[in-house]
């Protein structure tokens, strides 16, 4: 389907009834469209151009109260809209001498295509009525950022740095590009680098969380674990004066939680998490991470609640399974932790991390023989899994000793 890349930065308006407004919305959306804004109420038509000025209006030929050379009549009055172009649905007799067509395209900006239509002969409409307003630099810029991230993703960080640099150079008002230079040479450990990228991406749209959450990694790096959370505080505030949807506050708040954790302030983390889960109660996963966070900082006692939430919203989390049942053998709740995997095994059977930590806890309450039982099943899953082949090596050894002790 022809396309253009800038097209993820324009906004659409469709004006159409019945049948044809998602079907159009869709053919827009697969041509790339940034937004796609519709209605049927054609009389609401020409405050909605007048407001959003979009880059392109497609209407349908007869609609309930104005047709759609009338709404472009109308926009071309108007200094505010005269230079948007329009795209009217209509019929092949629509395309004869001095037809429909044609008075279209005398208002400037503005062409008919004929029904039935399809993805391509849309997209072929759109293309040809708006390639004389493309910013040719800007679609450079766009065809080597999607090099850019490709070489990204590939791990070629230097030649990604390059292409984004390159994109730059073309157009340097694409927040994406700012974003993807500063974690490409985020990657090469270019701190200073990366640190002005993210201000340059920032510059350009104040409200990136992106950019925030960036720097705040950056920071941590650096062990500048104060700076990131004066980052992520500052992001929060931004959130809250754009009206964020809840669940990308919850992420702040959870990692401004995390940065708490590695500073010792414990209540502080605490309450960043509670934050956190306000703004979004039903994720089962944000329940778990934060149950991850405090216990890779060893405050099994407060992870164990965490988990615990977690698989009561989503019973079927095997790694929170594994997690809750090492909280519990951490704090020496061995007959809990025992209890957990016996329910956990029902559902996934196959599972060899909980197979090991099964076999783990056995061993430290000093039954062997159902900690190897239990590691040689985990390994006909996975023959490879080191930790379980170690800890049945030092089993092995262990058994050895002890029949040698009894001759």
């Amino acid at each position: 389907m022809e396309t253009r890349r800038v097209f993820q930065d324009y906004q659409a308006l469709v004006v159409a009834t019945g049948f044809h407004l998602e079907r159009l919305r869709e053919m827009l959306e697969g041509m790339g469209f940034g937004r796609v804004q519709t209605t049927d109420q054609d009389k609401q038509a020409p405050f909605l151009i007048k407001q959003h000025k979009p880059h392109l209006v497609v209407v349908t030929r007869n609609l309930p109260v104005f047709s759609g050379m009338q709404l472009l009549i109308a926009a071309r009055k108007e200094e505010q809209t005269s230079r948007v172009p329009f795209l009217i649905l209509g019929d092949k007799a629509d395309l004869k001498s001095d037809g429909l067509a044609e008075k279209a395209r005398k208002e400037g900006l503005a062409d008919l295509v004929a029904e039935p239509i399809t993805g391509e002969s849309l997209a072929q409409a759109v293309v040809a009525l708006l390639e004389p307003g493309i910013d040719r630099n800007r679609e450079q810029a766009y065809a080597l950022k999607d090099q850019a991230q490709e070489a990204f993703k590939a791990g070629n960080h230097a030649e990604a740095e390059m292409q984004f640099q390159g994109s730059l150079e073309a157009y340097d008002g694409d927040v994406e590009c700012w974003l993807g230079l500063a974690a490409a040479l985020n990657s090469q450990e270019k701190h200073e680098e990366a640190e002005q990228a993210y201000f340059k991406a920032l510059e350009r749209d104040n409200g990136s969380l992106k950019a925030f959450l960036g720097l705040a990694e950056l920071y941590e790096k650096q062990d500048e674990n104060e700076l990131a959370v004066d980052v992520l505080r500052q992001a929060l505030t931004i959130a809250q004066s754009l009206e964020i949807q809840g669940s990308s506050k919850a992420r702040i708040h959870f990692y401004l939680g995390e940065f708490e954790l590695r500073l010792k302030r414990l209540s502080a983390a605490e309450e960043a998490f509670k934050e956190a889960i306000g703004y979004d109660p039903e994720n089962a996963g944000l329940r778990s991470e934060i149950g991850d966070s405090y216990a890779e900082h060893g405050h099994f006692k407060e992870s164990e609640k965490h988990y615990e939430a977690a698989l009561i919203m989503d019973p079927d989390m095997a790694h929170t399974f594994n997690r809750l049942g090492m909280a519990y053998r951490k704090q020496g709740k061995y007959d809990r932790a025992l209890s957990l995997y016996e329910r956990a095994r029902i559902r996934h059977p196959e599972d060899e991390h909980l197979l090991f930590n099964m076999a783990r806890t056995y061993y430290e309450i000093g039954d062997i023989t159902q900690s190897a039982q239990l590691l040689n099943e985990a390994l006909s899953f996975d023959p490879e899994f080191k930790m379980a082949r170690l800890l049945l090596s030092k089993i092995q050894q262990k058994q050895t000793t002890v029949a040698l002790d009894t001759e």
